[in-house]
């Protein structure tokens, strides 16, 4: 019985991924919870792409990021794009690379995982990390 029961949770884990566990959507960062902040100006913008500099292109791209109780990205998916794969591509890489913070709902003591919504602008005027 119980080799039967461990072929099951094996199957399980193989076909429900990691991000399909029911996380807090959040509105936004901060949220009325705790965070412990390691990146003071979270989340930070990633490296303009070279391709991207060379062709002067700019844009705006919100991902949406699953993340682990321990801050620990599960998925970042465009769900707005530039309109620039390369642009989304940088957002997407350096968003997976990052740790993001640790979220404990108000009244709990326990850390959760969270979804939260990332946007990220290419900007060549100062205001993105083109400058």
């Amino acid at each position: 019985m119980a080799s039967a029961l461990a072929r099951v949770l094996s199957f399980l884990a193989i076909v429900a991924p990691l991000h399909a566990i029911a996380c807090e959507v959040l509105e936004e960062m901060p949220h009325p919870g705790s965070f412990k902040r390691e990146c003071p100006h979270f989340p930070c913008p990633p490296a303009y792409p070279q391709a991207a500099i060379r062709e002067r292109l700019e844009g705006d791209v919100v991902l949406s990021v699953h993340v682990a109780a321990d801050g620990a990205v599960l998925e970042a998916k465009v769900v707005s794009s530039s309109a620039h794969s390369v642009l989304d591509d940088a957002a997407v890489r350096n968003v997976r690379a990052s740790h993001f913070p640790v979220y404990t709902p108000t009244g709990s003591s326990a850390s959760a995982c969270y979804v939260v919504r990332v946007p990220i602008a290419f900007r060549f005027d100062g205001s993105g990390d083109g400058s």
